[in-house]
């Protein structure tokens, strides 16, 4: 029983990140389908965590949040741009621009702009979408 538990404890501290690749796997990831997991893992959540905010209530956490999110979409998207053949239209620079901007209000904490950057990284990935899925 001991050696069972000992064994499931190892396995779950090995396990990924809570929102996929680290920063350090993500620029190593040659596989499209696997950023955009990593990318749509690292996103919903946060959309979903913006539209039960009040800017003025942020809390240190909900801003180190949507450091992470701009961090690792920056990461994706350029990295999308790199090894995918197909051309987006510019929608990955834009999403990299968005992201960047996204990081920097959630690093400055400023929750107006925080939350404005992440409905402008919502609409931009709904257009890739839209038009590319």
């Amino acid at each position: 029983m001991r050696a069972a538990a000992l064994c499931l404890l190892l396995v779950l501290s090995c396990a990924a990140p809570e929102h996929g690749h680290t920063p350090e796997q993500i620029a190593a990831e040659a596989d499209f389908e696997v950023l955009m997991h990593v990318q749509e893992t690292v996103a919903e959540p946060r959309f979903k965590l913006a539209r039960s905010l009040d800017a003025a209530k942020m809390s240190e956490n909900d801003f180190e949040q949507f450091i992470d999110m701009g961090h690792r979409l920056q990461l994706t998207a350029k990295r999308i741009g790199e090894i995918s053949k197909r051309d987006f239209g510019g929608l990955d620079r834009q999403l990299t621009a968005e992201a960047a901007a996204l990081e920097k209000f959630a690093r400055a904490l400023d929750g107006a702009r925080t939350l404005k950057a992440v409905r402008s990284v919502e609409k931009t990935c709904a257009a890739c979408h839209a038009q590319y899925r």
